[in-house]
């Protein structure tokens, strides 16, 4: 018999409702966990090491706060992360692990500095793994973008007469003169003849508003369309409203 029940009540059955299953047993053969092999030569770098040194002679002293350092096993932690000393060589140790390793899979800046803070932390952590990663041979050699493919560029269309398409941008980082620092660029894209206009910064949307009034729309009327960047001068809603 076929009986209908809400989406809401149709539910997965737990764990204790169901039969167990009796005509095949899984056996476990063996169970394999990482050995944490650069704990002593961490241990071992301590007496050697000048920061880690003046570190301890704070906490002995008590002029550090305790709160943030201490030690658990004979290892140094800093807000319950390992500490590792900025001359250590075990940073290349891990560094290894948590980006080259088969569990790790060269995993990129952002996934690797994660996984790395979960756990250890040293002056310059950011600036060593983006350093270690745009050095590392594989990652130059097999990565690739994730995102979508772009496809073909497609040409813009002839445009039918003088001023009916223009394309506009902005030239920055000039030198200053007579306090204008930026050249608006305005093309006709039929007759390639431009106008150069001078802008000063800062500049708003309202300003280059008027300015492209100014200079371009009395002369030449209102185009038909406008080829530009995504600059949020030319995205805003001043803009839109405009036309």
């Amino acid at each position: 018999m076929v009986e209908f029940r809400a989406g809401k009540e149709n539910l997965v059955a737990d764990v204790l409702s169901r039969q167990e299953d009796t005509t095949e047993k899984g056996t476990l053969w063996a169970i394999s966990t990482p050995i944490v092999n650069w704990a002593d030569q961490l241990k071992d770098r301590y007496k050697t090491d000048p920061e880690i040194q003046a570190i301890m002679q704070q906490l002995d002293q008590e002029t550090i706060g305790s709160l943030k350092y201490h030690f658990r096993g004979g290892i140094l932690y800093y807000k319950q992360r390992v500490y590792i000393s900025q001359s250590s060589p075990i940073k290349t140790t891990i560094l290894n692990y948590i980006h080259d390793s088969p569990s790790s899979g060269h995993t990129g800046f952002e996934r690797t500095l994660k996984r790395a803070m979960r756990d250890f932390f040293w002056v310059g952590m950011k600036s060593d793994i983006q350093t270690y990663i745009k050095q590392c041979e594989v990652c130059q050699r097999a990565k690739r973008e994730n995102t979508k493919p772009s496809g073909l560029l497609q040409p813009l269309p002839i445009p039918i007469r003088p001023w009916s398409s223009i394309s506009m941008d902005f030239i920055e980082g000039l030198p200053k003169s007579n306090q204008y620092s930026v050249i608006m660029v305005v093309v006709d894209r039929f007759t390639k003849y431009a106008h150069f206009i001078l802008v000063s910064h800062p500049y708003s949307a309202t300003k280059i508003a008027n300015l492209f009034s100014q200079n371009v729309m009395k002369l030449h009327g209102l185009p038909y369309n406008i080829v530009s960047d995504r600059d949020p001068t030319f995205t805003s809603n001043f803009w839109g409203e405009l036309f």
